[in-house]
């Protein structure tokens, strides 16, 4: 690093805090004082003096002394008519290389003298010298000039003048800009240490000098904070402010139903949209990922061996559908490559084609869309969710999960999403790794102690699981009142094979129908909705009750409906908005089985 006026003190003068060397005080001065630190490196890379020599320079000096071959104080007399801005000791170096020698023969030799040229400007720099740096003003183009200082460092030329085309209309009206809102980024590149800094400012408008951005200020440009240091500590502040929004969402007073629905209507959009304008890797994005995962398995209680695939699958395919950011972020930004290759711009289209095809690779819907089979597919893979195999070809009744429903309790919704991921823990589920263990259902019941037990076939269960039944039943049969239906409840109907009692038997003028309402248990057949539907209709479809058995309402107990039965219900005039209330009131009729298993087994 290097040192300001040569002061080597290990004492720092901005805050006078002393340090055991002048390389610890440097290292602070970086993290704690970054202006001064910029200020003096910039100010260092000036006083370089080491220069390239340019060609055409070499070629001035051979010609003039070829035509001055014993004259004396060659060296002063170059430097004075025609390399004025070199200095002596760089000009002795020069002529002692052999090929500047050969150069000087060449051109002694040759007939024609040599036109002479004007003295030209200062070269260009080499990476050990400071390079061309780039200065934006903000609101107008960037603008790149020369490097203000010479190789012998003589002194600063005075600051540019900007006459922007925003002075000259201001002039014209009688307006003045408003300098004080002004500022430029002065961006100076260290080559040797690869590295950049942010210099004072050079510039002026309208008589008065801009003030530069230090390095940490920023400004805002399409909605996203850009400034010296956001290229390299972007990703971090960006993470910061992730946490920073999930965790104000942790400690707001609203639902967990509301919270989930914030993160996929709030967080994620506004994060989503900085990443996919900046630059981001994938360790970056998972970190993103990461924290996201957290944030819900907390605010949902969810134990932490949930599958990270049930968090993001699709709600359609029986997951809770959190996006991910390494998924989202360069599938969007294909995507908003493939729509600039469609611009009536020909440089824009042409670009983006150019990008688009380095490296080829699937369009943004087949890359979201290949992503959210594996999903599904890693999903009902897994244990826990391999009841819920064949979901993704159910009516869109999973609304519930997603959409901040109001309809349940807090501590309801909770229960109601364990029980659909499949991750309430029961003896079965405790045991994975632990062959010794009990599995026993609690409630003496002798059978293995898993979820689809407790909700379904537990016999200790029986009276929850009627109530269950009996509350969905009466919710319908309000639904079709209200839609003006003919209705009979659990009629008693004697056939050949016995008597059967639908639940409901409704009809108008166009005919009759007759409905049964089950909550039927999950197993690992995809199509397991399909085929209980269509036992319970072969169970109706006979003898008598032939002419009256048109189809039935089936509910599995992870809160989801066979289709025919979607359909059936739908042609009843029946609003989505009162089958999620089916699928909600069932929902909450496996949360009283659960808690009463709990209660009954002095786990409460």
């Amino acid at each position: 690093m290097a040192a300001p006026n040569g002061d080597k003190s290990p004492t720092c003068p901005s805050c006078l805090r002393t340090f055991s060397s002048y390389q610890g005080r440097r290292v602070h001065e970086r993290s704690q004082h970054p202006l001064h630190f910029h200020e003096t490196e910039v100010a260092a890379l000036l006083t370089v003096k080491k220069v390239r020599w340019d060609p055409e320079e070499l070629a001035m000096m051979a010609a003039f002394e070829a035509r001055n071959l014993r004259a004396k104080y060659i060296n002063v007399k170059i430097q004075a008519e025609v390399l004025p801005h070199r200095s002596i000791e760089s000009i002795k170096g020069a002529r002692k290389a052999e090929a500047y020698k050969a150069l000087v023969r060449q051109n002694a030799l040759s007939p024609r003298e040599a036109p002479r040229s004007p003295p030209l400007p200062a070269p260009s720099i080499t990476p050990e010298g400071p390079p061309v740096p780039i200065i934006t003003l903000i609101g107008s183009p960037v603008i790149p000039i020369t490097p203000w200082s010479t190789a012998s460092g003589g002194p600063q030329p005075p600051p540019p003048h900007l006459k922007s085309e925003e002075d000259v209309h201001a002039g014209r009206v009688g307006l003045e800009v408003g300098h004080n809102k002004c500022a430029t980024i002065n961006i100076v590149g260290d080559g040797k240490r690869k590295r950049w800094l942010v210099g004072p400012s050079i510039f002026c408008a309208g008589g008065v000098e801009l003030r530069a951005l230090g390095p940490g200020e920023t400004y805002k440009y399409l909605g996203l904070e850009v400034g010296p240091a956001m290229g390299h500590a972007e990703p971090g502040w960006a993470l910061a402010a992730l946490v920073r929004d999930l965790g104000a969402l942790q400690k707001a007073p609203l639902k967990p139903q509301q919270k989930l629905w914030a993160v996929y209507k709030v967080i994620m959009p506004k994060h989503l949209y900085a990443r996919i304008l900046g630059t981001s890797t994938k360790s970056t994005l998972r970190r993103f990922d990461n924290e996201v995962k957290k944030f819900v398995r907390k605010a949902f209680h969810l134990p932490k061996d949930t599958p990270n695939v049930a968090l993001h699958a699709k709600t359609g395919h029986g997951g809770l559908g959190v996006p991910t950011f390494l998924s989202r972020v360069p599938a969007q930004k294909r995507g908003c490559l493939e729509r600039l290759s469609n611009s009536t711009n020909a440089r824009v289209a042409m670009i983006a084609g150019a990008l688009l095809g380095n490296p080829p690779c699937p369009s943004a819907k087949e890359q979201l869309k290949d992503h959210s089979n594996t999903m599904r597919d890693a999903l009902y893979a897994t244990a826990d969710g391999r009841g819920l195999s064949g979901t993704d070809r159910s009516p869109p009744t999973h609304d519930w999960v997603g959409d901040g429903t109001l309809l349940m309790r807090g501590s309801s919704y909770i229960n109601a999403l364990k029980t659909r991921l499949g991750v309430v823990n029961t003896r079965l589920r405790s045991s994975r790794g632990r062959p010794a263990a009990p599995v026993q259902c609690d409630l003496g019941c002798g059978r293995p102690e898993s979820l689809g037990h407790i909700l379904q076939s537990c016999p200790k269960l029986a009276p929850e699981r009627t109530r269950r039944h009996d509350r969905v039943l009466d919710l319908l049969h309000q639904q079709l009142c209200r839609k003006n239906w003919q209705l009979l409840r659990e009629p008693h109907i004697r056939t050949q094979a016995g008597v059967r009692v639908p639940d409901l038997v409704i009809w108008d003028r166009q005919g009759s129908t007759v409905l049964d309402v089950q909550v039927v248990a999950d197993n690992s057949v995809s199509d397991f909705l399909s085929r209980a539907h269509d036992l319970k209709r072969f169970y109706y479809d006979v003898g008598d009750v032939r002419a009256w058995v048109r189809d039935k309402t089936g509910h599995p107990p992870r809160g989801t409906m066979a289709t025919p039965s979607y359909m059936a219900l739908r042609s009843m005039r029946l609003t989505k908005a009162e089958l999620r209330l089916l699928v909600v009131r069932a929902m909450e009729g496996s949360v009283v089985a659960l808690r009463t298993h709990r209660d009954m087994g002095g786990h409460g």
